[in-house]
């Protein structure tokens, strides 16, 4: 049931929120399915704060991987 509200509320995601979603990631607009998640693991490794990341970039991170999902 969660994944169906999720998909509901991500087709409301507005061209701006897409947008800032692919530069948060450091994507181009024709990324596909892989391209995002493959990003998405290097970059959530990369500033996870166990590994001495930042936490607010961390949670950027997986707010922009959850408009791109």
């Amino acid at each position: 049931m969660k994944k169906i509200f999720d998909n509901f509320w991500r087709c409301f995601a507005t061209e701006d929120e897409h947008a800032l979603a692919l530069r948060t990631l450091n994507l181009n607009s024709d990324a596909s399915r892989n391209d995002i998640t493959r990003s998405y693991r290097e970059l959530i490794s990369r500033h996870h704060p166990d590994k001495g990341g930042d936490r607010d970039t961390f949670i950027t991170i997986r707010q922009a991987y959850e408009v791109l999902r």
